[in-house]
């Protein structure tokens, strides 16, 4: 398995991408995308001329999630019957974490993806807006693509294999540690209300000093084999 190191973008020179390109081109790749596509978008974005958005779907189950706990005596937690599931597409931005989603108990599919860039345009009218995002084939499709002129939205596929360089990654697995993790929710209605709940508390700032802590602007990127 590659193993992960961080590596600055001021540090990506083109030495290190003719290297790293001839040992692991998945890595330069990396590299690459990170330096020169971007880090210059983040920089945009933290200077408020542009909104810049990490995009990613996630799949919680109404299920068994391991977790931690202190306890002198070991601590049994009830869980569902059944893999009840609820969808969601998420769009975080990457400088003020606000999360924009659409939760659905259907498939995430290219209508979803679409439904989200039209709700973006909708609450940023005349910003110059650019989504990060993997490549999934109902996001990267035609459908996708037509809605993304007509609503002037700049798409940014990732390199393949890197949900490291997508910041909004990070925030579903601290969703999952937060709700779901030792968690028993006895109805879908339930579960699904937890999960609302704490997205709603991650815009209300409830969760800020964690969110900014998890979410700064630091990628890891694979090494030379």
């Amino acid at each position: 398995m590659p193993a992960f190191g961080a590596l600055p973008a001021h540090k990506i020179t083109s030495s290190i991408l003719c290297n790293l390109l001839l040992r692991n081109p998945l890595a330069a790749k990396q590299a690459a995308f990170l330096g020169q596509t971007l880090n210059p978008l983040l920089d945009k974005a933290s200077r408020g001329v542009a909104d810049v958005f990490f995009v990613d779907a996630a799949h919680p189950v109404q299920g068994f999630h391991s977790g931690h706990v202190w306890s002198e005596k070991p601590v049994c937690v009830r869980t569902s019957s059944g893999r009840q599931r609820v969808n969601i597409l998420g769009a975080m931005h990457a400088a003020t974490h606000e999360l924009y989603s659409i939760s659905t108990t259907d498939y995430i599919k290219a209508t979803t993806v679409v439904e989200l860039i039209s709700f973006l345009r909708e609450e940023l009218p005349g910003r110059r807006i650019h989504l990060v995002l993997d490549n999934a084939r109902y996001q990267r499709c035609k459908l996708v693509a037509k809605a993304a002129r007509k609503y002037r939205v700049h798409l940014v596929f990732l390199p393949p294999y890197s949900p490291n360089l997508n910041l909004i990654e990070r925030f579903w697995k601290y969703l999952k540690k937060k709700v779901l993790a030792g968690f028993h929710y006895p109805t879908k209605e339930a579960f699904v209300e937890a999960i609302d709940n704490f997205i709603d508390e991650v815009n209300e700032g409830l969760h800020e000093n964690e969110i900014d802590e998890l979410m700064n602007l630091k990628f890891q990127l694979l090494e030379a084999a």
